[in-house]
């Protein structure tokens, strides 16, 4: 008499996949990198938008220069500078007077008006409002000043840390 034993297999060591705990896991690492890396790209994003207002700002204190060289008195209507000036009312550029255009929106939605002008200065302020919750961002510009000065440095940024720990 002969006994032939078979090998018997073990059926835990042929199943593949995963465990409800490793799953678990991925899922929590992922969560924490989510809350850190969407707000992070997001102000990155927004940052981006900011600097076509700066743009926009320096283009329009150049033209205030052009524009007072040439009246002895700066603009105080957006449209009487080329670099503000939309097709919309022809009579603008022709004479400043006659200008009802008082603010110019750029590509990324910011609104750049002036906010004051006279003979020896000007303000040109561009705005936008981000969130409901936040102040609208804000960047001024004078004649005094060669760079745009963020007003409200706030309307932009999502620290996470000031989030954590205020």
């Amino acid at each position: 008499m002969k006994f032939h034993c078979k090998r018997m297999k073990s059926n835990a060591s042929n199943e593949k996949g995963f465990t409800l705990v490793e799953l678990m896991v991925v899922v929590g690492i992922l969560a924490i990198l989510s809350t850190v890396a969407i707000p992070a790209y997001v102000n990155y994003m927004n940052r981006t938008t900011q600097s076509e207002a700066v743009t926009a700002l320096v283009n329009a204190r150049m033209d205030q220069e052009i524009f007072f060289e040439r009246n002895l008195r700066y603009a105080g209507t957006a449209g009487c500078l080329t670099s503000l000036y939309t097709a919309a009312d022809t009579r603008c550029l022709s004479d400043c007077s006659l200008c009802t255009q008082t603010q110019f929106l750029t590509n990324k939605g910011y609104r750049v008006s002036i906010t004051a002008a006279n003979t020896q200065n000007f303000t040109i302020a561009a705005t936008k409002k981000y969130y409901s919750y936040a102040p609208a961002d804000r960047l001024e510009i004078t004649a005094d000043e060669s760079n745009p000065q963020v007003k409200t440095p706030d309307a932009i940024g999502f620290s996470l840390f000031d989030w954590i720990f205020k």
